[in-house]
């Protein structure tokens, strides 16, 4: 069964991702309570010799300060939304349940806002074929009817556009505004590629130049050298042997006029060098501002995604911390019960975790929720090892994923993973 093993690498990478990125923040909070921990000893220690607290006291509630800031951040509170959302994803299309929100609901209406729009065009039709039909008739009686029928579909469909404006028009409003400023967003960072691509053409101009100009520095460097050899050596036969300075003078002439030649071309080619380094510099800017940018665009993404898959998320505004720690709750628990359901549905052993029900004091709960869901797709794919060696083939005729019974009927269900 190539579609459920994949959609189980999907789901441990998923698991991989997150518990990588929660366990790096749990370490972090460990550390910062460890330093709490450590000033209020000392705190107790100075106090009991009668010593001055009151700058360690200061320290002490900075550090808390900066704990809950820690724990708090909104761009992890988004992420772990983000983790839960695709998570749920994933296990919902194993278990082939249809989750209920603005998403999926969404969906629908748009499938149904488009089945009305054929059918309304269908019915056109058939009035225009009962007009052309005339008396009575078999055919006239039976376009009749499916008008009828039709006509009834589209109240019954236009009901449920009713109600999900009623549901979700707060949650639409919101979506939209989210598009909203993600395409300003967006437009923005075209803009400052714009200028990113020209600064390039730019500066691989000023390449070409230089390296042309540099061509030119080297040549005249090497001319310019060898004509001060030979000036060089004829200053020396003329003080030795007291020759015509007429030559002397000829190459003397020629050596400055060289040599002025050469320091023009260094100092254009210094020129073009400084204008490269500017280029640069403006470049890098841009490049920064686009990071910013990109940076504001993926939060947008990220808080339009947890609207538009939260549960009841229309009294929620994601925007906020408050919006976020609501979703947050909304989305754990939903999870939660995704993973109670995959652990039914596989026959997973309960006598086979080791990880316990108990999450430590002071722990995101996702952490030991992860981690349990990794342990049951671990599990599922010992099962599927144990079956690879199994001498007998045990032909299953279910076309999909059943529930595992615990022994002997295990084994054979999970045959199908090697399908």
């Amino acid at each position: 069964m190539a579609d459920e093993k994949d959609i189980l690498k999907k789901l441990e990478a998923i698991c991989s991702e997150a518990k990588s990125f929660l366990s790096k923040k749990d370490n972090t909070l460990k550390e910062k309570e460890g330093l709490i921990v450590e000033l209020e000893q000392a705190i107790s220690k100075v106090e009991t010799v009668g010593g001055e607290t009151t700058a360690l006291k200061s320290t002490l509630k900075r550090f808390v300060g900066d704990l809950h800031q820690e724990e708090m951040r909104e761009e992890d509170i988004l992420k772990e939304n983000l983790y839960i959302i695709e998570a749920s994803d994933v296990l919902n299309s194993l278990l082939n349940n249809e989750p209920e929100n603005y998403t999926s609901e969404r969906n629908r209406i748009s499938g149904l806002k488009t089945k009305k729009s054929q059918i309304e065009e269908l019915n056109n039709k058939y009035e225009e074929r009962i007009k052309g039909i005339e008396g009575e008739s078999e055919e006239k009686s039976k376009l009749r009817l499916d008008i009828i029928h039709n006509s009834d579909s589209i109240k019954e469909w236009d009901n449920d556009f009713l109600s999900f404006e009623g549901r979700y028009g707060s949650v639409n409003d919101k979506v939209s505004n989210f598009d909203s400023e993600i395409a300003k967003e967006q437009s923005k960072r075209d803009k400052l590629q714009f200028k990113i691509d020209e600064l390039d053409f730019e500066i691989e101009s000023g390449y070409a130049a230089f390296k042309s100009v540099h061509k030119d520095l080297v040549d005249n460097r090497i001319n310019f050298t060898s004509v001060d050899s030979k000036r060089a050596e004829l200053e020396q036969v003329n003080i030795t042997y007291g020759v015509s300075g007429l030559d002397l003078n000829n190459i003397q002439s020629e050596s400055d006029s060289m040599k002025a030649n050469l320091d023009d071309i260094e100092l254009k080619e210094k020129e073009i060098d400084d204008k490269i380094l500017e280029l640069k510099e403006s470049k890098n800017k841009l490049v920064s501002q686009i990071g910013k940018r990109d940076d504001t665009i993926s939060k947008l993404k990220g808080e339009k995604k947890v609207l538009e898959n939260t549960s009841e998320s229309k009294d929620l505004d994601i925007k906020t911390l408050k919006g976020k720690l609501g979703a947050w709750k909304v989305n754990y628990n939903e999870f939660e019960k995704l993973v109670n359901d995959l652990e039914e549905y596989v026959g997973y052993p309960k006598y086979s975790k080791m990880e316990g029900d108990a999450t430590p004091e002071g722990q995101n709960p996702l952490i030991p929720l992860i981690e349990r869901m990794q342990s049951i797709t671990e599990w599922v794919v010992q099962q599927e090892d144990v079956t690879n060696t199994t001498p007998t083939t045990v032909e299953v005729e279910t076309p999909s994923l059943t529930p595992y019974l615990i022994g002997a009927v295990t084994v054979s269900a999970l045959m199908m993973f090697n399908k």
